[in-house]
């Protein structure tokens, strides 16, 4: 199992500090798909929202904002390729694909290979 601390260097490292709203939905959703993958989306924002004392809307659009944010300022879609070595196939990196993303890098790599 992938150690909370271990998720929160891993979204330091791509930019996503905690000056940003949505820096601890995105460490408690990481977590959560990690321990349970096929958890949907929506389940995932409910339970973040009813743990933080928010709205679901509220997880979700801070997430959105988070990503944007280091997308826009460090690099876009490219960085996103290079830090999941993948290809990103849209202009955008949507909530569920960046989340997956960084669940399955974590869960495959340890904490000193991200």
């Amino acid at each position: 199992m992938v150690k909370r601390n271990t998720i929160r260097e891993f979204i330091l490292k791509i930019g996503i500090t905690p000056e940003l709203k949505g820096y601890e939905y995105i460490i408690d959703a990481i977590e959560k798909l990690i321990a349970a993958p096929n958890t949907k989306l929506m389940k995932l924002y409910s339970d973040i929202a009813k743990t933080h004392n928010v709205t679901d809307s509220s997880v979700e659009r801070a997430i959105r904002h988070s990503i944007g944010t280091i997308f826009k300022e460090y690099g876009g879609i490219e960085l996103a390729e290079e830090i999941f070595s993948c290809r990103i196939v849209s202009d955008n990196l949507t909530n569920s694909k960046f989340l997956a993303l960084c669940a399955e890098n974590l869960k495959h790599n340890d904490s000193n290979n991200f």
